[in-house]
């Protein structure tokens, strides 16, 4: 499944009087009913920014800091949660990052039963273990006690994941009419318009995320926008734009496996014969992916046609099982459309072997 980043919304306030910013641990504000240090403050930005920069190793290393320093805080726990939810998304280890998730929301809403956004994260975590009903559940939970534009892009990912594309876009907009400038929204509503086929709205959604301005966007974000933009350059055959695209996506984010995937698929599916610079670009761009994410069947997939377009049909056939044997763990995938996707898998097989009788 083609898994997005959600981060915890922060209210920062940094207050910036006569130079006293470069004396920060001796000055203090009033935030939220409460005195924080300015220094406390800049730990929450350094979260945030460590998740952007998908940095999630950083992120979980300041929320834990920052809790232990707080134990039993609240927002504390949820910072630790999101970041334990995003590690388990982002690097692909839900198995063991979700409960940790979860255990975090069950102390949260023992403390606070109508945290909304605690239901939120707890929907997410369901969500990275494809337990979507339960996901959604959570979510409407969360939207019953605080509906903003971040639960309805949340649901609607849920939604979209299920294969209920009409709802999940339904949420985005829904979400979008909240807040105009939410880039998550934005970016996802590029995605849903692109597997529409509606080039044009997809196309003016992910701008829209790129010259987007709030200076807190996620890395994922910005680099899934410009994947859509390189996929509708590579819809229209045009390789160098679709190139251009993909390699600023890994550009924004260098472990963002859609864009070394699309920059490969651009190359083969718009090339009759390969430049050396080409295969070269390919084969980095595939390991990379496979690096990234073992159970990658698509980048397999392409690893065995880039071989198959060279006559080299062992190696082609090898990568084309190898496609087959990981797809029912390739998350990216949405359990909807296994089946269809494997039997193409298995076609690519049955080819080359008939090849090499």
């Amino acid at each position: 499944m083609n898994k997005k980043i959600f981060i915890v919304s922060f209210v920062f306030l940094l207050v910036i009087l006569g130079g006293s910013y470069f004396f920060f641990n001796k000055y203090y504000i009033y935030e939220n009913g409460k005195i924080s240090k300015i220094s406390d403050l800049r730990e929450y930005a350094d979260f945030v920014g460590a998740q952007n920069q998908g940095k999630m190793d950083d992120a979980i290393k300041i929320a834990q800091d920052i809790l232990d320093k707080t134990p039993g805080d609240i927002q504390a726990m949820l910072m630790l949660a999101e970041a334990y939810v995003n590690k388990g998304s982002h690097d692909h280890e839900e198995v063991e990052y979700a409960p940790k998730a979860l255990d975090l929301v069950n102390q949260i809403v023992e403390k606070d039963p109508n945290n909304a956004e605690a239901y939120r994260i707890q929907g997410y975590a369901f969500e990275i273990q494809e337990k979507f009903d339960e996901a959604v559940q959570s979510y409407d939970k969360s939207l019953e006690l605080k509906p903003n534009d971040n639960i309805y892009n949340s649901r609607g990912h849920a939604y979209e994941l299920m294969g209920k594309f009409q709802l999940a876009e339904n949420d985005y907009l829904r979400g979008s009419e909240i807040n105009s400038e939410n880039a998550n929204i934005q970016m996802n509503l590029a995605r849903i318009y692109l597997s529409k086929g509606d080039e044009t709205k997809a196309k003016e959604f992910a701008e829209k995320v790129i010259n987007n301005k709030s200076g807190n966007i996620l890395a994922y974000t910005k680099a899934t926008a410009y994947s859509v933009l390189g996929q509708i350059a590579s819809n229209n055959k045009n390789k160098n734009e679709a190139v251009i695209n993909f390699s600023e996506a890994v550009k924004v984010l260098p472990t963002f496996k859609s864009g070394y995937v699309g920059r490969t698929q651009a190359i083969i599916f718009l090339s009759d014969s390969f430049t050396e610079e080409e295969k070269k670009q390919t084969f980095n761009d595939l390991n990379m992916a496979i690096q990234l994410d073992p159970n990658s069947s698509w980048s397999y997939f392409l690893f065995g046609l880039f071989y198959e377009k060279q006559s080299n049909y062992l190696n082609s056939l090898e990568n084309y099982k190898k496609a087959l044997e990981v797809v029912g763990a390739d998350l990216t995938i949405i359990p909807i459309a296994r089946e269809p996707i494997s039997k193409k898998y298995q076609g690519k097989i049955d080819t080359i072997n008939n090849k090499l009788k």
